[in-house]
């Protein structure tokens, strides 16, 4: 089934770009899903995290992924979505909220999804310099307190992996440094 979602996946994020780059935007589903197999983690949590962006931003409706991968996996992906018609500090803030009270499975979602945007950041930083904050919609000032504040929230779950915690709050310090 994991094979069945990454091309489900890379069917329905054809033609997106990563934010501010010419990279597929596969690239990103296929690095949480990369994260989340060097942890204990179902092979649930593993689609969902290839799948984790669909609803949010593709034709893809909540009843597709539930025909194809099941009630679980769906609820899984739908709690991992944000509205677009909320601002960006409300999204930020539910964002960080979650991962602070959601069952484990999202939290572990999430901090994945979370941890490959980091690496992407800060990986863009040290190549491009200071043009990246363009990509945003937010200041760098937000962004850095955004990534600071989910760090916490992901540092006060115990049952996320320490392996993630520690190359997050590694990836933070840089960002804050930048």
């Amino acid at each position: 089934m994991f094979h069945t979602a990454v091309i489900f996946a890379a069917t329905a994020h054809v033609g997106q770009l990563r934010k501010g780059t010419s990279l597929p935007y596969i690239i990103h589903p296929m690095e949480v899903a990369q994260i989340l197999s060097g942890i204990d983690t179902s092979e649930e949590v593993l689609i969902a995290g290839v799948l984790h962006d669909v609803l949010e931003d593709t034709d893809v409706s909540y009843s597709d992924i539930q025909n194809a991968f099941g009630d679980k996996i769906a609820m899984i992906v739908e709690s991992c979505s944000n509205s677009h018609t909320a601002s960006w500090k409300e999204r930020k803030l539910r964002t960080i909220n979650k991962i602070a009270t959601t069952g484990i499975n999202v939290a572990l979602v999430l901090s994945a999804d979370k941890l490959s945007n980091l690496r992407s950041i800060v990986y863009d930083l040290s190549v491009s310099g200071e043009i990246v904050w363009q990509r945003f919609s937010a200041t760098k000032d937000d962004v850095i307190w955004y990534y600071t504040e989910l760090g916490k929230a992901i540092s006060q779950r115990n049952e996320i992996p320490v392996k993630i915690k520690a190359e997050y709050a590694e990836l933070v310090k840089k960002l804050q440094e930048s």
